[in-house]
């Protein structure tokens, strides 16, 4: 007869073979419930029922703690409600479940970037080139933010890399233009923005940019065309308006500029900052004194090549 050690011995190791199964079974039970959630989640995300989305991911994520996916898409949710810690939160328990989940870390490093935390935002999409070099989009993602962070140098390494690993990468042309020019590369900016353009031409934002460009290089008819297009894909741009105006200053058309500053003025729409209405007023107000012929800018050199007679997107007063 077994004494009693024997007999516990027995059963500790028996126990797991008989009981496990079912450990198993219950497990999997729950990742399949947690996974009917997660899938009701993302239909309301979808039909934009963010609320019951996020229901959705909540019961999801407390049937299975370890649903890194279910963590992320409420943490994308919190981020367009703009709970910002709260999607923050949900993105590093995604990480902690899963270091490696590139979902977690595009989507956390787009929310350090729109909240003005740039630096962490490139450690975000660095960690994900360090896991995958091929990602061409972390490379984009990284150099948006350098960009805006002011590093066009940097920036234009990580765009240039973006268009080798996916030549069909079109944002990181439109990006990579802005660096050019920001750096004062203005042929290469010209260059990437024509291009963009030809590919979207209803982005009014491209035509803006490359008009800065021209307008930089003091390629000033090319650059009144591009406002002009800004404006008319996007008449509520009113940095278009006011660059157009100072353009038209530029090229010593008084009576046009001051017309040009007034529109912007009378308009009364959004521009980058009440530098711009300020200007306007001084500008305005010396042409129409001054009249005809006064230009109290300075002067752009001609352009190296002259433009051609009539340049498409040209300004039609009559229109």
């Amino acid at each position: 007869m077994k004494g009693p050690a024997t007999l516990l011995v027995l059963v500790l190791f028996l126990f797991p073979v008989f009981s496990a199964p079912g450990n198993l079974l219950h497990a999997a039970q729950e990742k399949s419930r947690a996974e009917v959630y997660y899938n009701q989640g993302l239909a309301y995300k979808d039909a934009g029922e963010f609320d019951k989305a996020i229901a959705g991911f909540t019961r999801a994520v407390e049937t299975d703690p370890s649903h890194a996916g279910a963590f992320t898409e409420r943490g994308l949710l919190y981020f367009l409600k703009r709970e910002f810690e709260k999607a923050v939160a949900d993105y590093g328990r995604a990480l902690a479940i899963d270091p490696f989940f590139l979902p977690a870390l595009y989507s956390r490093g787009a929310l350090f970037m729109r909240t003005g935390r740039y630096d962490a935002a490139i450690a975000d999409f660095s960690h994900i080139i360090r896991i995958n070099p091929l990602e061409f989009a972390a490379y984009g993602n990284r150099g948006v933010v350098r960009v805006v962070k002011g590093e066009s140098g940097k920036a234009i390494e990580d765009l240039t890399r973006a268009l080798e690993l996916n030549p069909n990468y079109v944002e990181a042309l439109y990006t990579r233009g802005i660096a050019f020019r920001n750096t004062g590369r203005y042929d290469e900016a010209i260059e990437d923005l024509s291009r963009f353009i030809e590919l979207n031409p209803a982005r009014g934002e491209a035509y803006y940019e490359r008009g800065h460009a021209y307008l930089e290089a003091c390629r000033l008819r090319e650059a009144l065309a591009d406002f002009n297009w800004d404006i008319r894909i996007n008449p509520g741009h009113g940095d278009g308006y006011f660059f157009r105006a100072l353009t038209l200053d530029r090229m010593g058309n008084a009576v046009e500029a001051a017309a040009a500053y007034e529109e912007f003025l009378r308009k009364d729409i959004p521009a980058s900052g009440d530098s711009h209405r300020e200007e306007a007023e001084k500008r305005s107000k010396a042409l129409r004194s001054k009249g005809e012929g006064s230009l109290l800018l300075a002067p752009c050199p001609m352009p190296v090549s002259p433009p051609p007679d009539k340049l498409e997107g040209e300004w039609d007063q009559e229109g």
